[in-house]
């Protein structure tokens, strides 16, 4: 950011308007640049003076070092919320991915259940009459009934 953009934003971040995405860049261009930092500490000096005169509070402060420490903590703020929301989308993506997992190893679970009913139900030779013409009996590898299996259906 460049004096000339952040001159006009002092005076709107000291009565406390949004700056928006514009916070961030501001406060930083104000800690590193000399002359916009002076300028926003008169301004503060004669903001916060007279809103303490009118209250009848305290003005032996040292405005400058509480205009510093209000510059970090708004922009110790912003990067706490920029933080917050990150973790957010981790949690979520964490919690996102542990469901469909979870979900995978239920669906496997279910299907392996039904299986098992479906067997229990149905008996252990429930598809023995559709299949048997093409099963070997026990000990039963001869030839001929090699012979007997594959021409079957003949």
């Amino acid at each position: 950011m460049k004096c000339r953009e952040a001159s006009p934003m002092i005076y709107s971040y000291l009565n406390h308007q949004s700056l928006g995405d514009n916070l961030v860049p501001f406060i930083k261009h104000i800690q590193s640049c000399p002359d916009c930092h002076e300028e926003m500490e008169i301004s503060y000096i004669m903001i916060e003076g007279m809103k303490r005169l009118e209250h009848g509070d305290n003005i032996a402060v040292n405005f400058k070092q509480e205009m510093d420490n209000n510059l970090k903590s708004q922009l110790n703020i912003r990067k706490l919320k920029v933080r917050t929301k990150l973790q957010m989308i981790i949690v979520g993506f964490v919690v996102s991915l542990f469901g469909i997992i979870l979900g995978f190893f239920e669906q496997e679970a279910h299907a392996e259940y039904i299986d098992s009913m479906l067997v229990n139900s149905r008996g252990q030779y429930y598809y023995y009459d559709s299949t048997r013409p093409y099963l070997f009996e026990a000990g039963d590898y001869t030839p001929t009934a090699i012979r007997r299996v594959i021409n079957y259906d003949e």
